[in-house]
Order: structure tokens, then sequence, then C-alpha cells
């Protein structure tokens, strides 16, 4: 990169294993040990399931099995629970989600903060002033 991101946004489900290698794998790289992580949710949930054993093919060096609990379930509600876990923040980048989606935010959110940014007139300044509060 020849330069250090304060700040890795992950866009959605198949982004969702980067909070956790930033935190685990990446913490000790002096390009990443300092970045703070963004997650955010879209609503496209798909019901299909992935093949295969998922936790051994995420994982990388210092994260066990008990990391990637939530991957065990081989479907989009599992990537999603992982992301939202790892990420130093978690955004709801819309209103209209489904009842499943719905209840992971609900159960995020008794725990930790949840952000949602509106894609309106003021979304940049939003996600600004976001980013401003991750990196101090």
């Amino acid at each position: 990169l020849g330069w250090s991101p304060d700040i890795v946004h992950c866009n959605d489900w198949m982004t969702s294993l980067i909070p956790l290698y930033l935190k685990t794998t990446y913490k000790k790289d002096p390009v990443f040990k300092d970045a703070k992580s963004v997650f955010t949710v879209y609503n496209n949930e798909f019901l299909d399931k992935f093949e295969g054993n998922l936790v051994e093919k995420a994982k990388m060096l210092d994260i066990d099995d008990e990391m990637l609990k939530e991957l065990k379930s081989n479907d989009f509600s599992g990537f999603v629970k992982l992301g939202m876990e790892y990420a130093d923040t978690v955004v709801r980048s819309d209103e209209d989600f489904s009842d499943n989606l719905n209840g992971l935010f609900k159960e995020y959110a008794s725990r930790k903060r949840l952000s949602q940014v509106a894609a309106d007139e003021n979304l940049l300044s939003s996600y600004q002033a976001l980013y401003d509060e991750l990196s101090h």
C-alpha cells in the first residue's frame, strides 16, 4: 500500500472475515496494526447454504475454531454475525430488512453500538462523522 489505513470499510457479507483478520492475523502488521473496521450490512440476504467446511477454509494465523463458530451454519447469517462480532462498528444501510436480519441487528445492538447511515443528502457528512469518531 505504501500507507496505513485508519479505517477499513467492509461492505456486506462477503467481506465479513476482514474485521476478524485485522484483529488477529494482521494485528501486528505495521500497515494494519492501528486500523479500525466498519462493517456495513445491506439488505441482500440469501437462503442458499455454502458447501464444505468454512471454518477450515477461513482459518489463518492466530484464529481458532471458536472465533469462527458463526460460520458453522454455512449461510448468509453466519457471515453477517461474524462480521458484526469483530468489526469496530456496524452500519445498518437500510431500514427495510428481513425479520432474520432485524433479529441479528437487535441482538448486536443489545451488546454494541449500531450505526445507521441513510442514503440521503447527508450521506458523506454522516460517514465522515462516523470515521472521525472511530479515528479518535
